[in-house]
Parts: structure tokens; C-alpha cells; sequence
């Protein structure tokens, strides 16, 4: 057995796998920032293909701004509907679920009310690319 702190201790078995026996074992799994999901309410009224395309949230907290980006399909529904919330300067709230590994249930959740978006990036096309279209849209609450 490898000592020297007295929260950690590593038994080594002959050349097979070393077993950590410490706290962390006992602690609940890591919080992925990939599993979240975003809601929209504009005006009472849900968006869930909004939601579903919803790919990242950047926080600017000191400014109450936060930048959403979403993945676009042929149909241009992000674009579409983010323009029309946009030039009929709609407020909604926009809520976030962060989900525990299995996907299951929420563990913390933060909602923007009175949101208002302030500018939609124009995407870049490049023939030369295969990439994905995203569209990025800068709001402030």
C-alpha cells in the first residue's frame, strides 16, 4: 500500500490495476456541460424545435448579456423564428436545465426573464467547408 496523505490511499496488487479506495469514490458523477437543455417562453407560448437546436450558452454576467448559438437545419427554423421574436422586439424568458448523467432529471436550473435579443450574427458560407450552419444570437435581460 502507497501512503502519504491520510485521505488517500492506493493499493497496488502485483502488476494488476491499482484501486484508489478514497473519498472520491464516493462521490456522485462529474456535471457534463453538454447535458443541458434550453426553454423558450415568448409571450406564453413554448418553442420546443427551438430548444432542441439550442447547442451552447455563453454567459457575460457583468453586462446581464449571455450568447446563444443553434444548429440549423434545411428547414432555417432557428433563423426564421429568432428574426420574427427579433424585429417584433418580443421579450421571453429563456430558462436552462442542466441533467444529471442518465438524462433523467434536472440538478440546477436558471431562468432569464424579460429577455430581449439585441443582434443576430449573419453565418458564414464557405463552399470550401462541409461544416454545419450556426446561427448565433447575442440577448440581454
Amino acid at each position: 500500500m502507497i501512503t502519504g496523505r491520510k485521505d488517500i490511499s492506493i493499493n497496488a496488487v502485483g502488476n494488476g490495476p491499482i484501486i484508489f479506495t478514497t473519498p472520491i469514490s464516493q462521490l456522485p458523477d462529474l456535471v457534463k456541460n453538454y447535458l443541458w437543455q434550453g426553454y423558450f417562453n415568448v409571450s406564453g407560448q413554448t418553442y420546443p424545435d427551438l430548444s432542441l437546436r439550442c447547442k451552447s450558452i455563453k454567459h457575460n454576467q457583468g453586462q446581464n448579456e449571455f450568447t446563444l448559438s443553434f444548429d440549423e437545419y434545411q428547414d432555417m427554423y432557428a433563423t426564421n423564428t429568432l428574426q420574427s421574436i427579433f424585429q417584433q422586439n418580443l421579450q421571453f424568458d429563456f430558462t436552462y436545465k442542466l441533467y444529471d448523467s442518465a438524462v433523467q432529471n434536472p440538478i440546477y436550473t436558471k431562468t432569464y426573464y424579460n429577455v430581449m435579443i439585441t443582434g443576430i450574427e449573419e453565418f458564414d458560407l464557405d463552399q470550401e467547408s462541409d461544416g454545419k450552419l450556426k446561427v448565433t444570437v447575442h440577448c440581454k435581460y
